[in-house]
């Protein structure tokens, strides 16, 4: 492993750390020392592909990564762990402006956390803080455990009483608050003849003391977390001498029970995709309390897709948060409970597979070629001849009469409708009209484009009972098998979807120039079986354009369309059992 030290704040670094300032406690990870840090906040940015973060990358299998930790760290625990892929090049670990060498960050070869990436709290990290306590009123001199040996607090002032020659005063107890160890104080006296008073300070709450000087820090021997100040006092007012002590204050020195640490991590990998898929293991488990929040940032090139175990990915469709126009960001902003181990799994585009699937594609398209050559030689119930040129359109059942006239209506209807859907679609883009607006809008005109394509869908199928339908050759029937085949093999990623376009439109193309060869041929009747079969079909290239006009949802296509195409093979299936037996 390749170790290179540098600081980068990317403008994505800093989002994240803007992120990240906003989000709450907490959740433990595990130390190999006497107690548990906590992480309270976690930023994980990871980029994929070429970028100014990550200039070596070659193509979308390279990743650069910047996690942002936050800890609760314990007095006592010196070293944090964390997760970076088994193949991390160009690390590099830094906390606030000081980047780590690398003695404190590598993997971790013993212990409960061997095969563990470590991070070493540096020496500049600070792990001591400040506690004032100021005694200025006669109430704070008088609090409770507060002693008086020939002393009171009297003319604002703390004095020896009854011309006493000498007195002593015991503060009350001054616990400090979140203390390991109070390390050290300094007592600044205000009063009278101070010469004449001598301070001690304690740390354990006054089982040993320790005489001080006045304004001057004094170290403790000793641990405790309470500070106690002790004056013996002398020279009364017969000697010449007024001593006294209007207010004293406390500045100590202590080791927090846990401070505050942060330090990021970057990292650079190339993730190996094997049939198109990898996957990203982007924490280590980690034991998360309640309101513990992690903030997970994941940009990846255009047509890849992420699905997430342990948490869920939302993808920024209006680019609220993305700044990266050639990328799609998916993010997770969580509040686990518990053990949550974090994995994400990528899928590169169909397009992008590799040499196996357009072998595939190649012996589906030669299959489907033998197939349609075997057909031909069967049995025909109709002779037709074909018309020149193609369409290049779905086929389409022509009516006649006032069926016709009301068809070719409902069609300028439909067009019309598509086009108004998608320039309301580009006004909401522009901020022309609201999301709201634009919803309600968008939800009449789907409406109104279902009304118009059912009443479509009625006149096909009364011209299909009135025997104008389109033409049962073999041929025919051999492409529609041969569409409802590579229809399936796309949906199973058996054929890349450059590929399977190119074969799909070569197949309807042939299929509209046997229908438009067919018009005005005398047809037999159809059998109850092949009129099912048509509207089986019918009921399938419905569907798809219901699919490709955004009408219907992916569950749901893929339901019905299984369901059609089991239909379709069965009865397929018992119509040629039907011409052989005939």
């Amino acid at each position: 492993m390749h170790y290179h030290w540098r600081i980068r704040l990317s403008s994505a670094a800093m989002l994240a750390m803007l992120v990240l300032a906003s989000l709450g406690p907490s959740a433990s990870i595990a130390s190999n020392q006497a107690s548990d840090a906590t992480l309270k906040n976690s930023v994980l940015f990871v980029y994929q592909g070429k970028s100014d973060f990550n200039p070596a990358a070659t193509d979308n299998h390279d990743f650069y990564a910047l996690r942002i930790m936050t800890f609760d760290l314990p007095h006592d625990v010196a070293r944090v762990y964390t997760k970076v892929p088994a193949g991390a090049q160009d690390i590099t670990v830094w906390s606030g402006s000081n980047t780590l060498n690398a003695s404190q960050f590598g993997t971790e070869t013993a212990s409960a956390h061997a095969g563990q990436f470590y991070i070493d709290v540096p020496t500049s990290h600070p792990r001591t803080a400040n506690y004032t306590n100021e005694t200025t009123t006669e109430a704070a001199f008088s609090a409770a455990e507060s002693v008086f040996s020939n002393t009171a607090y009297s003319s604002g002032a703390l004095r020896l009483v009854n011309d006493s020659l000498s007195g002593q005063y015991i503060s009350p107890n001054m616990t400090v608050p979140s203390s390991f160890a109070v390390l050290s104080a300094t007592l600044t006296i205000d009063g009278n003849s101070t010469a004449n008073i001598t301070p001690f300070l304690s740390n354990d709450a006054g089982s040993t003391w320790t005489q001080c000087l006045n304004n001057t820090a004094l170290s403790f021997a000793s641990d405790g977390t309470s500070v106690r100040v002790m004056f013996d006092m002398t020279g009364n007012l017969s000697s010449g001498n007024d001593t006294s002590i209007s207010s004293f204050k406390i500045l100590a020195s202590y080791t927090p029970l846990s401070t505050v640490f942060s330090v990021h991590a970057s990292y650079v990998w190339t993730a190996q995709f094997s049939s198109g898929r990898t996957t990203l293991d982007l924490s280590e488990a980690l034991q998360f309390s309640s309101g513990g929040t992690y903030l997970i940032m994941l940009y990846l090139a255009t047509g890849y897709l992420p699905s997430a175990t342990g948490i869920g990915l939302v993808f920024d469709e209006d680019r609220a948060m993305n700044t990266y126009t050639d990328k799609d960001l998916y993010f997770n902003t969580s509040s686990p409970s518990g053990v949550a181990s974090y994995s994400v799994e990528i899928a590169s585009p169909k397009a992008d597979s590799n040499a196996i699937l357009y072998s595939a594609a190649i012996v589906i398209v030669l299959a489907l070629a033998a197939a349609l050559a075997i057909s031909k030689m069967r049995r025909p119930r109709a002779r037709t001849t074909r018309s020149p040129e193609p369409s290049g359109e779905e086929p389409e059942i022509e009516l006649v009469g006032a069926d016709e006239d009301r068809r070719k209506e409902l069609v300028a209807r439909k067009k019309a409708m598509l086009t108004e859907i998608e320039e309301i679609k580009g006004k909401m883009s522009s901020g022309e009209i609201s999301q709201e607006a634009a919803g309600a809008e968008l939800l009449r005109l789907k409406k109104d484009f279902r009304s118009v394509r059912n009443e479509l869908n009625r006149l096909s199928r009364k011209a299909i009972s009135k025997g104008v339908a389109a033409p049962e050759t073999p041929e025919y029937e051999s492409i529609l098998a041969a569409l409802a085949r590579i229809d399936q093999d796309f949906e199973k990623g058996r054929l890349p979807e450059n590929t399977y376009k190119t074969i799909r439109k070569d197949y309807v193309q042939r299929a509209a120039r046997i229908i438009a060869a067919s018009k005005g041929a005398v047809h037999t009747p159809l059998s109850p079986l092949e009129e099912e079969k048509n509207k089986l079909m019918e009921a399938i290239v419905t569907l798809d354009d219901e699919r490709e006009k955004g009408e219907i949802d992916d569950k749901v296509y893929s339901d019905l369309r299984a369901s059609y195409r089991k239909q379709l093979v069965e009865l397929m299936k018992k119509v040629e059992d039907s011409e052989e037996r005939g």
